[in-house]
């Protein structure tokens, strides 16, 4: 039934599991997948097409999601039964822009990627001394196995690092060092003992996140986010014991929690025996003020795992994430799980700690700091020129991406599509959306870290041919 070759483009700008959803899905609407197919489980999908079984699940959560395709307990996953007409494209592009369609090569000439970041003013040359200098043969202690918490300098540089400029308190031995955050979670629910509770999660809010609950049979729930974060009501009657949340910069809304709420939901969290994960992955990145200190400095109680990574802030492909376990559960973790093998290599992590220490990453942010507020006013000012008041800026107070609101008559799909036929590459907010039953006037996401200043500039008016 799925073909690899006819699936998966190498040379499309496309996820996996983007490809893979369009391809079932095309094979239902053209009656290729019946209504009552079975389709094959994940196991068996990732199995045989020698992908993951993450790729697999996104890609039938959005189909289910879109309602294509329907669970049926302790029996899979079924095709579902589609309108009649469905298969008719509604609305209908108008004969020029079929035209234009026709004409125009998909090329991201322009690509507005939320998750990209600025390599051009990155200080490789430093990076390649300090290489170089761990690259010595006669430092063969960097080519033997680490301590499984991480390098123990790295995590004291961090430590300090925290406490000055996130306003973190901890101890370096309360910090684990891992590949991404994905694997730092894992770690986590086994010191947990995968206790199975409710976990709560912003709604729009992480992908990835939700997998990976989802993929360890933890009953979640998304909770609604407001003007100023997480809707905090809501959470307190959700019955959620654990609740993953971004504080400083709440992905895709892009909104900053104040004091006040932040003050308000560790109080309940401690009242009530709650854990809270503080996802804090470009905190640092504020634009109005200075960057307001994280969850975990604003308590004294042992209920607050910070987690966070160094890809926004160096390069993405460094892979070096951390987090910070309250002393209770780092006394778990060194008791019981010391036997884990550490993720990251021991020479990459000996780099990153000679990069710090030496006052390279510092200045870095600095200097990507004013840089990324200067190509965010930019776009901001862009945005209100070309677009007009047919759009509406949501979120703008830090991070690497702005939300904005369009309101043309255009769907969301229309206005991505459109986007690519300029060669200009937005990003879909409703993918990150749990429920979208309330889901109106369609959102998209624009990211300006990988973009210089013209680019950003020539690529909004691009967008304003498109959209007009």
């Amino acid at each position: 039934m799925f073909e690899l070759a006819s699936i998966f483009k190498k040379n499309l700008d496309s996820p996996l599991y983007c490809q893979l959803y369009q391809h079932i899905r095309e094979e239902i609407k053209s009656d290729k997948l019946p209504v009552g197919t079975k389709l094959p489980s994940i196991r068996q999908l990732s199995q045989d097409l020698n992908i993951s079984k993450n790729t697999v699940e996104l890609a039938y959560q959005q189909l289910t999601d879109e309602g294509y395709i329907k669970s049926r307990p302790r029996s899979g996953l079924y095709v579902a039964e589609l309108e009649k007409d469905f298969n008719r494209r509604v609305p209908v592009l108008a004969d020029s822009r079929q035209k234009e369609k026709d004409n125009l090569k998909q090329e991201y000439k322009y690509d507005f990627d939320p998750n990209a970041v600025d390599l051009e003013h990155f200080p490789f040359s430093t990076w390649k001394k300090i290489t170089n200098e761990c690259l010595n043969p006669y430092r063969n202690d960097l080519f033997k196995y680490d301590v499984t918490m991480g390098n123990n300098k790295l995590r004291e540089v961090i430590s300090m690092y925290l406490r000055h400029s996130r306003g973190v308190y901890c101890d370096s031995s309360q910090i684990i060092i891992g590949a991404t955050n994905q694997h730092l979670i894992g770690i986590l629910f086994q010191i947990l003992s995968f206790d199975k509770f409710k976990v709560a999660i912003e709604d729009p809010g992480c992908i990835e996140m939700k997998s990976i609950f989802k993929n360890f049979c933890f009953e979640f729930v998304g909770i609604p986010v407001d003007n100023d974060g997480i809707d905090l009501e809501k959470l307190k009657c959700s019955g959620a014991k654990l609740v993953y949340i971004t504080p400083s910069k709440q992905f895709p809304c892009s909104v900053v929690m104040p004091i006040g709420k932040r003050l308000s939901l560790l109080k309940w969290a401690e009242e009530e025996d709650v854990l809270i994960i503080e996802g804090d992955y470009d905190g640092e990145y504020r634009y109005h003020g200075k960057p307001i200190p994280a969850l975990q400095g604003l308590t004294n109680a042992n209920n607050v795992i910070y987690l966070s990574t160094f890809s926004k802030y160096i390069f993405p492909s460094i892979c070096i994430s951390y987090m910070v376990l309250p002393e209770k559960l780092a006394k778990i973790y060194n008791n019981g799980l010391y036997f884990h093998e550490q993720s990251v290599p021991r020479i990459s992590q000996q780099i990153l700690h000679q990069f710090i220490e030496g006052g390279n990453f510092e200045r870095h942010l600095r200097k990507m700091r004013n840089l990324y507020s200067k190509k965010h006013m930019i776009l901001i000012n862009s945005i209100n020129e070309f677009l007009g008041d047919k759009v509406t800026i949501v979120g703008k107070d830090a991070g690497l991406h702005i939300l904005i609101q369009v309101d043309n008559g255009m769907t969301e799909e229309e206005l991505i599509e459109l986007a690519a036929l300029r060669g200009v590459k937005v990003y879909s907010y409703k993918a990150y959306l749990w429920n979208r039953d309330t889901y109106s006037i369609p959102r998209i996401i624009i990211g300006f870290g990988g973009l210089n200043i013209d680019s950003i500039v020539y690529g909004i008016k691009l967008l304003k041919e498109a959209w007009n």
